[in-house]
């Protein structure tokens, strides 16, 4: 049973009616090679795709101090200074190439299937992204699925009260390692119509803005985290995460 560790107000931003959505037949399995693309460089070793008679999987892995290589990963990597509340950014990550949004035109169902291999368990450990920003676009996410210290965390932008919320539920990961994991998220324009994750609805008829006017909906997933403070008495612990087919489709 899901717990939502937040406030009244948030709680009557999720309440709904059930949503029955069929698929209308237009599915697309993403290729890895053309469909997505490490936009912002990978750390060294924290990469790898791998042969499965299921798919070609893609797995990301983070050690302590893998710094990501976007200019907002470390332009901050200075004693004293910080980003978010981190000295810097550990990122491995995909993102899609095309950056027309998500649902504009009609609903669609984005899903993937997930395995956490190993860890999980520190800060803000974000794994799948519906971002929004794009080139010369400096919109922020508009959804962000991370486990925070163990337990599982979302990370919207409510148009109920045009700012960023965070949602934290009782899953924790120790639930939920090495096993595949079915993620959905249907979107219809600037609305979920949900957001699944293991089966269990996380949000539903959930409006959500851009923070900058010419933002885009797109995917993207992988291992994305805050850097340690104290690299000698508290390191990042190794995060594995393993991806497989993600896909979108029209729905009705």
């Amino acid at each position: 049973m899901l717990r939502f560790l937040f406030s009244v107000l948030v709680m009557t931003l999720l309440a709904a009616c059930q949503t029955n959505m069929k698929s209308s037949g237009s599915n697309t399995l993403f290729s890895w090679e053309q469909d997505f693309y490490d936009n912002c460089g990978l750390p060294s070793g924290s990469f790898e795709r791998i042969d499965d008679p299921q798919g070609k999987i893609l797995r990301f892995q983070l050690e302590d101090g893998q710094v990501g290589s976007c200019r907002s990963d470390k332009a901050f990597n200075k004693i004293g200074k910080s980003r978010n509340g981190a000295p810097f950014w550990e990122r491995s990550e995909y993102a899609s190439r095309k950056r027309t949004g998500i649902g504009v035109s009609r609903p669609e169902l984005v899903s993937a299937e997930v395995k956490f291999v190993k860890g999980f368990s520190g800060p803000r450990e974000t794994f799948f992204q519906i971002h929004s920003g794009s080139y010369g676009c400096n919109s922020k996410p508009v959804l962000m699925m991370k486990w925070n210290n163990g337990y599982l965390d979302l990370q919207t932008r409510s148009r109920v009260v045009m700012r960023a919320l965070s949602i934290s539920f009782s899953e924790v990961i120790s639930n939920h390692l090495d096993r595949w994991i079915p993620i959905e998220i249907a979107i219809e324009d600037t609305r979920f119509i949900y957001v699944k994750f293991d089966g269990e609805v996380l949000l539903e008829n959930y409006d959500f803005y851009y923070s900058k006017p010419c933002g885009a909906t797109y995917i993207k997933f992988g291992i994305y985290r805050p850097g340690s403070w104290d690299r000698i008495n508290r390191p990042n612990e190794r995060s594995v995460l393993e991806v497989r087919n993600v896909r979108t489709e029209a729905i009705e």
